[in-house]
């Protein structure tokens, strides 16, 4: 019996604590933004020294401030590289390109094709599916007896790319983003054009996108019009360290924040993701 008294008697104990802290407790108006900071730097003192406290407690706070104190839409990334003060708050939603979206190719055909890193006031089209010519339903071969028919099946394969980035060029798109992949071909004919591809975008990130751009999600590009496109004021591609980042800023829908932190190692800058989550 003395194990479970000595845990009753700890549970008992923090449920007194808690009541005391809450008949203890003030409100305070989210206006207060030295106090607030106090207390956010309050929380990570200890985990390193004075100034870089201070720096991640304002920056937690101004985040938090800019979504109004809605930390549902605040998101934390963590990239090794850098020191904690290189840690920074973006007004607006950042996608990771090496894991979830774009790769290193499609940075470099943007670039090879002129597409400037920012796009100002851009319009942005949702797919929620992927992007590529539709599949055979069974194996198949093609066998040409001369260069005539080997044109013939070029121009089709031409044709059936053609069919899904006319509609992004129609609806006068400057971003797709899709929710899946994207096919390689299509990806650089979109890229030639001046539309700037995003795939593999994860789940929730695409999601925020639509609710903070005003962008409605269509399945496929034959169904996008310029009435369903939405608006940002700012579509930026950048580097944090090693890693390729995207940022969409000037949201006219819905607020977004974003708190890049940095580590050493990728160790540290997880374990400092944590720390200011907390």
């Amino acid at each position: 019996l003395l194990p479970m008294s000595v845990v009753d008697v700890y549970r008992t104990a923090g449920r007194l604590a808690a009541d005391h802290v809450s008949a203890s407790s003030i409100p305070i108006p989210p206006e207060e933004t030295t106090r607030l900071t106090n207390i956010a730097t309050t929380a990570i003192t200890g985990r390193w020294d004075a100034d870089a406290a201070r720096q991640l407690g304002r920056i937690a706070v101004e985040a938090l401030e800019q979504v109004g104190f809605g930390a549902a839409r605040l998101t934390l990334h963590a990239y090794p590289g850098g020191g904690v003060t290189d840690a920074e708050h973006v007004d607006g939603i950042l996608v990771d390109a090496d894991s979830s979206s774009t790769d290193i190719d499609a940075e470099a055909q943007a670039v090879s094709h002129g597409i400037p890193r920012v796009l100002s006031d851009p319009s942005v089209a949702l797919v929620d599916g992927e992007i590529s010519p539709p599949e055979v339903g069974a194996p198949a071969t093609v066998s040409v007896s001369d260069p005539d028919e080997l044109d013939r099946v070029y121009d089709y394969e031409r044709q059936q790319s053609d069919s899904l980035v006319e509609p992004v060029l129609a609806a006068e798109a400057d971003v797709v983003i899709c929710q899946q992949a994207i096919d390689d071909e299509i990806r650089t004919a979109l890229t030639r054009h001046g539309v700037s591809p995003v795939e593999r975008t994860r789940r929730d990130e695409f999601n925020a996108i639509a609710r903070a751009t005003g962008a409605e999600a269509v399945t496929k590009p034959s169904d996008l019009r310029p009435e369903v496109l939405g608006k940002a004021g700012e579509f930026c591609r950048r580097s944090v360290g090693s890693t390729s980042v995207l940022t969409i800023t000037g949201l006219p829908h819905e607020t977004h924040a974003s708190v890049v932190l940095r580590g050493g190692t990728e160790h540290v800058a997880e374990e400092t993701r944590r720390i200011v989550d907390d």
